[in-house]
């Protein structure tokens, strides 16, 4: 499925310039993407009935915003809002502009008796600019304005921003912020102390290996540093593993996953663990005629072993920053 959606805004997102001028951008062409893009995710996007879609509302509304369209940065964004629509960050472009909003931030935000507060801090990879204790403080303002305001003003156009997913799904990308903005937020911490923090700021660990290794009292500790997306990590922890296998048991941290990864990293990993074949993954999708019923199609995918078993026990950390494939 993610292969799918890649496929497909990979496409869309060559965005169809003329000489490279944005005084010609081609219309009819972004037309023809949005309606293979919006096809794809009528046709497979399994989470629709439950996020509740309003597919009708979709196409009257961002049909008609094509034509307003002038430049690639608003090329963009129209796109980009429109996964917006679905609250879902599996949904992205593979591309960006100035005024996009960036993925996620070191802070989540959850509703709480109608307030918004911090939740959690990625305290694992901040290194610096977070000193004082956040979690549980509530969010007065960022950028000086109100976080409600801002969650009407949020550029998305059917989705129903009373409801408490959808609200809190906006905050928190509100709070990532838009690359060209600065991310300030007033926060009333659970003292009673009012605080602001500057979220560019704030500095991470730089991790220039796939991953860290480690042991202490003959545990291994393999730790992933961001890098499910790239394909060299297979092979790297398969040398890693092979010097830690009379170890009595393995730590896995996969609290530095944050932008996910793809299917080969995941079932290159999992095959060191198993000696059999094991599902791993259901697939479904509808299957539709011209002139037939739906028919739902599933099956299951399994994922094989690979080389030397690990057979001692595994603990796996997992986080707010543990993303998709992770």
């Amino acid at each position: 499925m993610k292969k799918l959606f890649y496929i497909a805004l990979l496409a869309m997102a060559s965005l169809h310039f003329v000489n490279g001028q944005e005084t010609n951008i081609d219309k009819t062409k972004i037309a023809e993407d949005f309606e293979q893009l919006l096809g794809h995710l009528s046709q497979f996007y399994v989470y629709g009935k439950e996020k509740k879609v309003d597919l009708n509302c979709l196409i009257e509304q961002y049909r008609e915003k094509i034509k307003e369209i002038k430049t690639r940065e608003e090329t963009v964004l129209f796109f980009e809002y429109f996964l917006d629509e679905f609250y879902d960050s599996h949904l992205i472009l593979n591309t960006n502009k100035p005024s996009s909003y960036r993925l996620w931030a070191p802070i989540y935000l959850k509703l709480s008796n109608d307030n918004l507060v911090v939740s959690n801090v990625w305290q694992t990879q901040i290194k610096e600019g977070i000193e004082e204790d956040i979690v549980g403080a509530k969010v007065l303002e960022f950028n000086s304005s109100s976080l409600n305001q801002l969650i009407k003003d949020f550029p998305t156009t059917c989705n129903d921003k009373t409801n408490p997913e959808v609200k809190e799904w906006i905050a928190n990308k509100i709070i990532a912020g838009r690359y060209k903005e600065a991310r300030k937020l007033t926060l009333k911490l659970k003292t009673g102390k009012e605080l602001l923090l500057d979220l560019d700021k704030i500095t991470y660990r730089k991790n220039q290996d796939l991953l860290t290794v480690s042991k202490q009292e003959n545990i291994a500790i393999i730790r992933i540093n961001n890098a499910l997306g790239k394909d060299e990590v297979v092979t790297a922890f398969d040398k890693a593993l092979d010097t830690l296998m009379n170890t009595k048991g393995l730590i896995l941290d996969l609290r530095n996953t944050v932008d996910g990864g793809d299917s080969y990293e995941a079932r290159g990993i999992m095959g060191r663990f198993i000696d059999k074949p094991k599902p791993y993954q259901k697939h479904l999708m509808v299957e539709t005629t011209q002139v037939g019923p739906e028919i739902e199609r599933s099956w299951i995918e399994y994922v094989s072993p690979r080389k030397a078993t690990y057979d001692k026990p595994v603990l796996v950390l997992v986080g707010r920053w543990t993303g998709s494939m992770g």
